[in-house]
């Protein structure tokens, strides 16, 4: 699956108050307004992308993730499917 290209921008005339559009950039859509600045709506701008990188990493990665000795794997996999709305 192609991931989207999303982008942020100051809403026309709203700048100064703070908020922006997301859209997508393929398709014209809008896909959200943000209201506490642009740098939210930059990170949710990203997350197609943090998604479709996630889950490639989580592909090549030893099947142990771990960290201090927690095991990462199902928080990560957990994380997908939340991203995904499966969980």
């Amino acid at each position: 699956m192609k991931t989207q290209n999303w982008l942020a921008n100051g809403t026309a005339g709203h700048e100064q108050h703070g908020q922006s559009a997301v859209y997508c950039a393929d398709t014209g859509k809008n896909i959200a307004i943000v209201y506490d600045g642009k740098a939210h709506a930059d990170l949710i701008a990203s997350a197609p992308e943090l998604l479709a990188m996630l889950e490639r990493v989580f592909k090549v990665m030893p099947a142990r993730l771990e960290e201090s000795g927690e095991l990462l794997e199902g928080q990560i996999a957990a994380l997908i499917a939340k991203a995904k709305g499966e969980a």
